[in-house]
């Protein structure tokens, strides 16, 4: 899933962190870890 993707079935991240190669986006009770803009963990 892409940025958008996730944003539209989760909706916009509590936070959002840019961590160079990976982004995270936190959500209350998960959070979605992207790498070259696509999901890669859950957790």
């Amino acid at each position: 899933m892409s940025f958008a993707e996730v944003e539209a079935a989760l909706g916009v991240p509590g936070t959002r962190v840019d961590l160079g190669e990976k982004i995270l986006y936190k959500y209350k009770d998960m959070t979605v870890e992207f790498h070259d803009g696509k999901v890669t963990d859950v957790r």
